[in-house]
């Protein structure tokens, strides 16, 4: 998927945050996979962000026995 890096993301995470700030807005906060193959959590980071909290989210399919 990142084959052109061409910083579109960047670029809208930028505009993002600079809108919010013009209406007043003094943090911003998200929610991120970590273990997001494409390099989300990097992403974020290069933008600014701090990891604030880690949570570990566990899933167990149910057996279907009807």
């Amino acid at each position: 998927m990142g084959c052109c890096r061409r910083g579109l993301a960047r670029g809208l995470i930028t505009r993002s945050l600079l809108l919010l700030h013009e209406r007043g807005m003094t943090s911003a906060a998200l929610g991120v996979d970590g273990d997001n193959p494409t390099g989300a959590l990097g992403l974020y980071e290069a933008a600014g962000f701090k990891i604030h909290e880690r949570y570990t989210a566990f899933r167990k399919p149910m057996e279907d026995d009807r």
